[in-house]
């Protein structure tokens, strides 16, 4: 009885699922399927608070006529597991 209640609380503490079918179609692994919705996710986040951020174009910059955009995927990614797993 003891045991069974030990792997029950052992389940609880993982990482919730994500739902990442947006990028799943585009990447080789489910690891990296989460970071690309983390890095869009990130995205998201930097437009809405990008008058709060200073030199946010340091973090994405986006030329809509060459049709190219620069960006920190890396910084962007911890932004938003901040964001989504830390609740900050």
């Amino acid at each position: 009885m003891e045991k069974v209640k030990m792997e029950e609380a052992r389940r609880k503490r993982g990482r919730p699922k994500l739902d990442a079918h947006i990028t799943e179609e585009y990447a080789p692994s489910r690891r990296q399927a989460l970071n690309m919705m983390y890095m869009y996710e990130g995205v998201h986040l930097l437009l809405l608070a990008a008058t709060e951020i200073q030199n946010s174009e340091i973090l994405r910059q986006e030329d809509r006529t060459a049709v190219t955009v620069k960006s920190r995927d890396g910084i962007l990614e911890q932004l938003d597991r901040m964001a989504v797993q830390d609740k900050l």
